[in-house]
Formats: C-alpha cells, sequence, structure tokens
C-alpha cells in the first residue's frame, strides 16, 4: 500500500512540476494566458452550438416572442435571419475576446458583475429591436458566450489578484 502511494505521489510531483510556470513570467504573460485560456473554451462551445444548431431551441422562443403580442412581426420577416452563422460567430469572437479582457483586469465580483449586467442587456436588445428592422436578430449565442465568460471567471485560476 504504501509503495502505490509513494508512486502515486511521484506522478503527482511531475505532472505538477510539468504544469509549472517558468519563472521570468511576467504579469502580463499571466494575463495573456488568461485571456487565451478564458476566450478560447468559451469560443469553442459556442462554435460546437453554432454548427450543431444546440441553440436552436432558443431561437425558436424568441421568434415567439417577437412574433406575439406587443410586437407581431410578420411571417415574411420572420423568415429573414440576420446575421448568419459565420457573421454570428465573428460577432460572438469580438464580444467574447474583449469582455474576457475586461473581466480578467477586475479583481473583485461585484465589479465583474456592474460589467456583466450591462453587456447581458446590450446582447438582449438587438433580439427585440430586430421588429423595427424586419428582420430575427437571434442573441441565444451572445447571451451564451457573455454568460460562459463570467462564469468561467469563477474558477480559481482567473481569480488572480496579480495580474
Amino acid at each position: 500500500m504504501k509503495e502505490v502511494l509513494s508512486k502515486l505521489l511521484q506522478v503527482v510531483r511531475r505532472c505538477a512540476a510539468a504544469l509549472r510556470l517558468p519563472a521570468g513570467m511576467t504579469s502580463l504573460d499571466m494575463l495573456l494566458l488568461r485571456w487565451v485560456g478564458l476566450s478560447v473554451p468559451v469560443l469553442l462551445v459556442v462554435m460546437v452550438l453554432l454548427l450543431t444548431n444546440g441553440l436552436e431551441w432558443a431561437d425558436e422562443a424568441q421568434l415567439y416572442l417577437i412574433c406575439d403580442a406587443p410586437f407581431y412581426l410578420e411571417a415574411e420577416a420572420a423568415q429573414n435571419v440576420v446575421p448568419g452563422p459565420v457573421g454570428m460567430f465573428a460577432l460572438c469572437a469580438i464580444v467574447t475576446l474583449y469582455l474576457s479582457l475586461v473581466l480578467l483586469r477586475e479583481p473583485t465580483v461585484v465589479g465583474r458583475l456592474q460589467m456583466v449586467v450591462p453587456a447581458l442587456v446590450a446582447a438582449l436588445l438587438p433580439g427585440l429591436l430586430c421588429v423595427l428592422w424586419d428582420c430575427v436578430f437571434p442573441v441565444a449565442p451572445l447571451v451564451l458566450c457573455v454568460l460562459l465568460t463570467w462564469g468561467l471567471t469563477w474558477v480559481p485560476f482567473y481569480n488572480s489578484r496579480k495580474s
């Protein structure tokens, strides 16, 4: 039993040594590492959901909302979805990259919350205003980007106050 535990401890030490960051890493390097580590998983999840139509239920719920009272979007206008999947992913990439950098620079939970609430309102607003433009603007990917980015900042790796 002692041999098994000692071997397990050696494996853990080797893994910890492999994951140890270089000694000359600056706070800017750590911020860049956290920024990439936060943005890439969010964009991967959104990309997979866009490719597999995983957010179709949210798009249908939005469509039912804007086709009913008080908006009454016409059936012809409901067929016009702007932007397409590529444009939506590009917009999600811009929002995720910017928001993740801003959230990583804010050390407090209250400060992060004060940034996420207006970002959610800004992500949801085009979904209702699209009635004025006679089109449908799906907001589920944008809202998902904002919520995933904010949710991942709760991971202790991203909560470091040193960056």
